[in-house]
């Protein structure tokens, strides 16, 4: 049985933020970003306990990543009891950590 995945406000904005990015790269891209997002989340919410833990986090965090398999960006998220917190979308290469705050 999955778990309702639930975007925090922050990874949200990230979210769209590098949709329209890549859209004004070319235009559809950004719509395959979003399905690429799509794709993760619904693997995350089937098995979280899949996805390597987040080495640079608190362990007792419980913090996951999930890598895009076409995009240089990682679905960071935490499993609670009745969903799965999805904290960030982070860039592979441009501050990878930055989230860490929110935590």
């Amino acid at each position: 049985m999955s778990k309702r995945p639930r975007f925090d406000r922050e990874a949200e904005e990230e979210l769209l933020a590098a949709a329209s990015w890549y859209d004004s790269q070319r235009p559809g891209l950004g719509v395959e970003l979003l399905e690429a997002i799509d794709d993760a989340v619904a693997r995350v919410a089937e098995a979280p306990t899949a996805f390597t833990p987040d080495e640079n986090a608190p362990a007792q965090l419980g913090v996951r990543r999930c890598s895009l398999r076409r995009f240089p960006y990682s679905v960071v998220f935490v499993e609670l009891a009745d969903e799965i917190r999805i904290v960030a979308l982070a860039h592979k290469r441009r501050r990878p950590d930055f989230w860490r705050g929110r935590l």
